[in-house]
């Protein structure tokens, strides 16, 4: 007959299984590890949103995800939750609030307890929603002689009272820019698309001087070059 320290020590070990077959039928990582560099986005001076991408998190018995993120300014973060919104882009979301004003470009540390993996800390640089930066080369595309597409990545891009894209891009020979539309993410920068017209013949290889203002940035100037589709990807 076992003894009941090789009853409890197997019961442990069945129980541990069971809870290890738990998590990967349900697909998480019961030591899930951050992904890339969190982003904090502010949305004005006392509030931000925080996105992370990591390993899939279990849930508590109580149904919340299992994790701790704490902020050595003593930020507040509540609200996390697997990411819905398709305007953001990290599997993880959550909001934060600070009794003190958050500014962009400020560094923040914060710590992530992701499930049982030990607690790291990162140090986030704050980008203010208003001031997204451009990211990368814009390419342009030939559809035909006087239309071609124009594709560029950048932070997320804020949105005007009326539900615009909050951005205005300005071709130095006058081409018309139109139907500009979030395409999908490249890292953890959006992606953006729009429509070229010209009344004048554009042709392969042709270089445009484009000015990009996007929202309350200051606007910058990239020279871009147009190619056929497929080159250059």
């Amino acid at each position: 007959m076992p003894s009941s320290r090789t009853v409890l020590i197997t019961g442990a070990l069945t129980a541990a299984a069971l809870a290890s077959a738990t998590a990967l039928a349900a697909g998480v990582d019961p030591t899930p590890t951050l992904r890339s560099t969190p982003q904090l986005l502010i949305l004005d001076a006392h509030h931000a949103k925080l996105s992370f991408d990591s390993g899939r998190i279990a849930r508590t018995s109580s149904g919340r995800i299992d994790a701790t993120i704490a902020f050595a300014g003593g930020a507040r973060v509540s609200g996390l939750k697997v990411n819905r919104d398709p305007d953001l882009l990290a599997p993880y979301v959550a909001a934060v609030s600070s009794s003190r004003v958050m500014r962009h470009d400020e560094r923040f540390r914060v710590t992530f307890r992701l499930g049982d993996s030990t607690p790291r800390t990162r140090t986030l640089a704050g980008r203010s929603i208003t001031k997204p930066e451009l990211g990368g080369a814009p390419q342009m595309r030939i559809v035909d002689e006087h239309h071609a597409t124009l594709g560029f990545a950048s932070d997320e891009l804020p949105r005007t009272s009326a539900g615009k894209l909050d951005a205005t891009i300005v071709f130095a020979n006058g081409e018309t820019v139109s139907g500009l539309k979030r395409t999908g993410r490249h890292g953890y920068d959006a992606t953006y698309g729009a429509a070229i017209s010209s009344p004048r013949v554009m042709t392969d290889h042709e270089r445009f001087t484009v000015t990009f203002a996007l929202g309350n940035s200051k606007p910058v100037l990239r020279t871009v070059t147009l190619y056929q589709p497929g080159a250059h990807t």
